[in-house]
């Protein structure tokens, strides 16, 4: 008796093992990708130049910023 209910135990912790293992892997937040463009000018900026990092935004203009983030 108290065998069986090892192995059902054994087999319990097997699956939260499987579970957590699949949702570690893939998360949900890496199915909602959707790229948004909020502005279509290409703005450079020669990291050389100190007066190019201050750039001044007008009233109500917005900027598009691009980046990845990688889950390691």
């Amino acid at each position: 008796m108290s065998r069986t209910i090892a192995i059902i135990g054994l087999v319990i912790l097997l699956i939260g093992a499987i579970i957590g293992f699949v949702g570690a892997v893939s998360p949900v937040s890496a199915v909602a990708q959707k790229p948004v463009t909020i502005y279509n000018n290409v703005l450079t900026i020669d990291p050389n130049d100190y007066q190019s990092h201050n750039v001044v935004l007008t009233k109500g203009q917005t900027i598009n910023v691009t980046f990845y983030l990688d889950n390691q």
